[in-house]
C-alpha cells in the first residue's frame, strides 16, 4: 500500500545550549536551518523552533552522535516574495557540537 513513511524518531537525541555534565567525544559541529512564509495566516514562531530543533537532532543521529551541545540558535524576520506582494517570513539558524558521551567505566 502506498502512504506517508512515518518520520523517524530522534526525540532520543539531547540538545542543550550549555555542556553535559559527562565527559564525551566531540564529532563534528552542525547546521540548521527552518523558516515559515505568513500567506494567509499567522506565523507560528513554536512551530519554526520545532523544526529547526528536529533538524539538529536528525543531523546528530545521522553522525552517529547522542547529542548536541552548546547549541545557539538565531532568527530574524525578513520580507519574501508571495504570489502577489512581499509576505512576511520567520527564519530560525540554530548550530551545535555533535557529541557522543564515553560509555561508563
Amino acid at each position: 500500500m502506498f502512504g506517508k513513511k512515518a518520520k523517524p524518531d530522534y526525540s532520543w537525541v539531547i540538545l542543550t545550549t550549555g555542556d553535559l555534565h559527562t565527559p564525551y567525544e566531540i564529532i563534528d559541529t552542525i547546521f540548521a536551518f527552518e523558516s515559515q512564509r505568513e500567506y494567509w495566516g499567522h506565523l507560528d514562531p513554536n512551530h519554526v523552533f520545532q523544526g529547526v530543533k528536529e533538524k539538529l537532532r536528525e543531523k546528530c543521529a545521522a553522525l552517529n552522535g547522542q547529542a548536541v551541545v552548546h547549541c545557539q540558535f538565531e532568527y530574524r524576520n525578513a520580507l519574501a516574495d508571495g504570489v502577489f506582494n512581499k509576505v512576511q517570513a520567520l527564519e530560525i539558524f540554530a548550530y551545535g557540537t555533535v557529541v557522543r558521551p564515553f560509555p561508563p567505566a
